[in-house]
């Protein structure tokens, strides 16, 4: 494996802050595997429910049992939460509140958005599919140009999980705000606006909207001011000249 994982052991992340996102990482790695209860707090401190749940993992693989995380230990958890069988279940918000069997799922998601970069490094992964998790779950629809509906079905696990390749990810649907309120977006604001002969700034504001109103207009599309994937197609397949 490319990434070094960090050797873990009871105590880690409590007197060592900076282990926190490894030890949260492994814990939901373990709930995933069935050895953690989907109820436990992901909190990054490596407690004795954290250990219990280590060393029956190490047993169920034959491991040396002795509660430290490491490389062996890495390796298997992740292999086994990579596994095609793994359910994937379809969430949505409200999920985790009243079904708490679906907590640890969530859990999951919220990881995979933070390691993203679509939930801020401080976000408390809860398992609790709020407000801040749907627009996190949209925003990365958007950027990987996936149905854009907040519900994580299939297609989006797959797409979190890096397992299926991204189709047309540079082309993006945009609106007005991409690149303001979105910095992700910046390049593929760019490079819109360069195709529109508008002044390349990355940031998709009332003159951008109006450009990509008017090609739309010229090209007989529907006209609400997003680039989409009818709109970027004929973008980039004949460059059009659009008034400002």
């Amino acid at each position: 494996m490319a990434t070094t994982r960090p050797i873990l052991s009871i105590g880690s992340g409590i007197d060592t802050p900076h282990l926190r996102g490894a030890v949260r990482l492994l814990q939901i790695l373990l709930q995933r595997a069935g050895f953690l209860s989907a109820n436990a707090i992901v909190d990054g401190l490596f407690g004795q429910g954290t250990q219990s749940a280590v060393i029956k993992f190490q047993r169920s693989k034959n491991f040396f049992a002795d509660g430290i995380v490491g490389e062996e230990t890495w390796l298997a958890l992740e292999n086994n939460s990579a596994k095609p069988s793994q359910k994937r279940p379809i969430l949505r918000q409200g999920d985790g509140v009243n079904n708490s069997q679906l907590r640890g799922a969530v859990r999951v998601l919220q990881f995979l958005l933070q390691r993203a970069g679509y939930l801020p490094k401080n976000f408390q992964v809860n398992g609790i599919f709020d407000k801040q998790t749907e627009t996190a779950v949209i925003n990365f629809q958007r950027v990987k140009n996936l149905l854009i509906n907040g519900i994580v079905d299939l297609e989006t696990w797959l797409a979190l999980e890096g397992k299926t390749p991204e189709k047309h990810s540079k082309y993006p649907i945009l609106r007005r705000g991409d690149g303001i309120e979105f910095p992700n977006l910046k390049d593929a604001v760019k490079e819109l606006q360069t195709l529109l002969r508008l002044q390349a700034d990355g940031l998709f504001g009332k003159y951008t909207e109006a450009g990509v109103k008017n090609f739309q207009r010229n090209k007989n599309l529907f006209i609400d001011g997003v680039a989409g994937g009818q709109t970027w197609s004929n973008l980039l397949n004949k460059p059009t000249r659009t008034r400002r």
